[in-house]
């Protein structure tokens, strides 16, 4: 079958993975990559300047649809003062976006923020940063929103929590801010329940302020999907809304206990230790008991429900705790994203470590499982029947887990048709990512190296776009699925080539 009439085929990139650094307007990547020996962007693909040249070539593939984001350290270069020559500058993009016959898809937040916001202001985590950042959506939306279509206020929520959680397989935070050194579970805790309603609460005035400047913009938001079998999935889903241990798991703060975990304690009484009337025997047996969910938060805090539950969408279908999901963040979108890259079915869950080389940067390792594609939309389909949904990242390196590049895009295309014929109003695919990038202090090399066009960041000083062979396996694609079927005589012929499907 042809994909649905409108379908839009698309491509994106990042600021600060295109963008040459500028020193004057740094933002908290540059300082991270810098302070930890991490590779800088440097001038990236200096998409600044050559934006018209990537946003030919994808008109050229026959794209329908862009993806950019605006940097809000450009923008917001100290609080509340804004550079208005940002501001034309991001509005140039999207109009040669338009001129080109494709629709704009502006990303405000693509996991980088400005130095000032995380110095003085708390970052992330501070009280103020849901009014900061509905004053920079408000902003961008005023210089350049009657050219937005669509609009993602964060990219990827959920892994902006590892800039306050250290995985066990991670010996550093894998973005920033960080906590300070020695900081301990507590800390960790404490400060992923200060992020999380922080950013629903952010998205929610962010998109009333754009709406209310555009009544018709679409606002949503693009977590990040990692593909597990359905009986995983719903049981990590089911610990992110099951209350008493998402308080354990998302801890509001410091004097809230570990409840359900630790019963002797009640709630609102300090930690073990902070007592000095408790028995030094009783205070024993607390210790110990906190070693081990310090271990247990490593493990199922951190790798299940904070980086694999659907939390995002659970607070938003209204499934969260409120001291999660505030009552003003319920329902707060107007279409479903997901970006969906690695995952294991349950004959392959032993493979789980392949998860942790992506961690690392190690993309050739990664594990690839279309259908958990497959499975992602059907369910947030259910879960949001009245609204279109968007594949708004999807991509591979040139070889990951042994399956070609053409091999991926085939087989995650087909179960995104898949999807489309049990009834899931698909409306559009990202394809990440249109050129070569840097990947947030990863060195380059084919191990992260997503792009359509190869740019050799670190040996090319003129930064030439070289279509890749995938360039004209997405064309094909897109000219193909573009064009209905033709009807042979006597019947009606639903049949179609597909690639080979992936276990």
């Amino acid at each position: 079958m042809a994909f649905p009439a409108g379908f839009l085929f698309g491509t994106a990139n990042a600021d600060h993975q295109v963008e040459a650094h500028d020193p004057e307007r740094e933002d908290v990547w540059d300082l991270w990559e810098r302070s930890h020996g991490l590779t800088r962007r440097g001038k990236a693909t200096d998409f600044w300047n050559r934006y018209e040249e990537d946003i030919a070539a994808a008109a050229g593939i026959g794209c329908k649809l862009f993806r950019f984001s605006t940097a809000w350290a450009r923008v917001e270069i100290s609080e509340g003062v804004f550079d208005e020559a940002a501001l034309a500058h991001y509005r140039r993009v999207a109009g040669c976006i338009r001129r080109h016959g494709m629709k704009v898809m502006l990303t405000l937040h693509h996991f980088v923020w400005p130095v000032w916001l995380e110095r003085d202001c708390g970052g992330m985590t501070g009280e103020r940063l849901p009014g900061l950042f509905e004053r920079y959506a408000d902003r961008v939306a005023e210089a350049l929103g009657d050219l937005v279509d669509y609009w993602i206020t964060f990219n990827e929520p959920s892994q902006l929590t590892f800039g306050y959680i250290k995985p066990w397989w991670l010996n550093r935070y894998y973005m920033p801010p960080g906590l300070p050194d020695g900081a301990d579970v507590d800390a960790e805790a404490e400060a992923v329940g200060k992020l999380v309603p922080n950013l629903f609460r952010a998205n929610a005035r962010a998109r009333a302020a754009i709406k209310a400047r555009h009544p018709h913009a679409k606002v949503g938001v693009n977590p990040l999907v990692t593909g597990f079998p359905t009986w995983l999935q719903m049981l990590m889903d089911w610990g992110a809304c099951h209350r008493r241990l998402s308080e354990a798991v998302f801890k509001f703060t410091t004097s809230h206990a570990l409840v359900c975990e630790r019963g002797e304690v009640q709630e609102g009484e300090a930690l073990a230790g902070t007592n000095p009337q408790r028995p030094p025997s009783r205070m024993k047996v607390m210790q110990t008991a906190s070693r081990w969910l310090n271990w247990a938060w490593r493990f199922w805090g951190t790798t299940s429900l904070i980086a694999n539950a659907n939390w995002w969408y659970l607070g938003i279908s209204g499934r969260l705790p409120e001291e999660l999901c505030p009552a003003e963040a319920v329902g707060a979108q107007d279409f479903v994203g997901l970006d969906y890259y690695w995952g294991l079915p349950t004959t392959r869950l032993h493979e789980f470590r392949a998860l942790e080389d992506a961690a690392h940067g190690r993309f050739i390792k990664a594990p690839v499982w279309p259908r958990g594609l497959f499975h992602a939309l059907r369910r947030f389909h259910r879960w949001f029947p009245g609204q279109e949904v968007f594949v708004v990242e999807n991509g591979s390196v040139p070889q990951a887990n042994g399956v070609s590049r053409k091999d991926y895009l085939h087989a995650h295309l087909a179960e995104v048709e898949r999807a489309i014929e049990h009834g899931v109003p698909v409306a559009g695919y990202n394809f990440w990512s249109i050129t070569s990038n840097r990947e947030w202090g990863h060195p380059f090399d084919p191990n992260t190296d997503f792009g359509l066009f190869f740019v050799d960041l670190d040996n090319d000083p003129d930064l030439r776009r070289v279509p890749t062979t995938a360039v004209e396996i997405y064309r094909e694609i897109i000219r193909q699925k573009r064009t209905p079927p033709p009807l042979r005589r006597g019947f009606l012929s639903r049949g179609r080539a597909l690639p080979r499907r992936l276990p």
